[in-house]
């Protein structure tokens, strides 16, 4: 018997159940297109009067706290507004702008450099792995290829900040009450393991929906520039897509013959979220929920500070 799916053709065998797809990755990216598209017709005012569904204005107090911790068990996401000052996100962002420069000037056409300070790569010709460049003692400045092509990944950046005004400011930043708090609030308390900072510009191919895990996973994001416009590239999130749904198993089920088995590309479009928001503006989301980075225009611009969490 076969059966068709969201235009993807799946063969059925009753005799032993043996369950195939016929999925591509050119079916994964035609999905992903789609997407795009319509998120681009609905256009930015749009989803800035939509944020406002996963908008959560806070305050240090216990009422606060709760009703952060029941937004992430029910949406997987919230956002909140002009969560840093604009000054100090300005000055975080000039800093971390400046050393990135600076070691793109010292690459040059090498495959990698390193200096007492940092290391900067292309291809993960040095150190490979995410678990790898997170334990790394310098802060690795990580080139990206395949998806997400030319995106700078700075691997603990607070490292690459020491002793300037930066460090200052990322110190406020991870020891706000706020999101300590919220962390030790959660069902499993967690902890900020490490920080790292995305550098996206004119980043025009991004993966498409995807989860970083099938368990929960939180992360924390502050954006270091103003993302108001869909060419910026907001961080794009399906609301309620860390449950158990019937899209879930879809997924999962489509992407386990491919090469990255947390591929997501059926989600339900009218939970798609584009985070559009302010510089300073705080997000916080469960990562075992579909996701992505929206593609930017050639000129686009889009810098975060990604803060990753970790069981206590």
């Amino acid at each position: 018997m076969k059966l068709n799916l969201f235009n993807v053709e799946l063969s059925i065998s009753r005799k032993n159940s043996h369950v195939t797809s016929d999925l591509s990755k050119k079916d994964i990216d035609e999905l992903n297109a789609e997407h795009i598209q319509n998120i681009l017709m609905n256009g930015k005012d749009y989803y800035i009067d939509k944020s406002q569904d996963i908008s959560l204005p806070t305050a240090d107090d216990k009422n606060k706290i709760s009703d952060a911790v029941q937004r992430l068990s029910n949406d997987g996401i919230f956002i909140t507004p002009s969560f840093v000052e604009a000054s100090h996100i300005e000055e975080l962002c000039q800093l971390i702008e400046s050393y990135s420069n600076d070691f793109l000037l010292k690459l040059k056409k090498e495959k990698y450099y390193e200096d007492e300070l940092a290391l900067i790569q292309t291809k993960q010709c040095k150190i490979k792995g995410y678990a790898s460049l997170a334990a790394y003692p310098k802060a690795t400045l990580d080139i990206r290829s395949g998806s997400d092509e030319g995106m700078i990944d700075i691997f603990n950046v607070d490292k690459l900040l020491k002793g300037t005004k930066g460090e200052k400011i990322i110190d406020q930043i991870v020891n706000n009450h706020f999101l300590n708090n919220l962390l030790n609030s959660l069902p499993t308390p967690l902890v900020i393991r490490n920080l790292n900072s995305y550098v996206n510009s004119g980043i025009t191919s991004t993966r498409g929906f995807h989860v970083d895990t099938y368990q929960e996973q939180i992360k924390i994001f502050i954006y270091l520039t103003d993302v108001l416009e869909l060419d910026n590239g907001p961080y794009t999130y399906v609301k309620g897509s860390h449950k158990d749904s019937h899209y879930h198993r879809i997924n999962q089920y489509l992407s386990k013959n491919q090469k990255a088995k947390t591929e997501t590309p059926v989600v339900p479009f009218d939970q798609v979220y584009p985070i559009l928001a302010p510089k300073g503006s705080l997000v916080i989301s469960d990562q075992s929920g579909s996701h992505r980075g929206f593609p930017q225009s050639k000129t686009g611009k889009r810098r975060v500070l990604t803060i990753n969490c970790a069981p206590k």
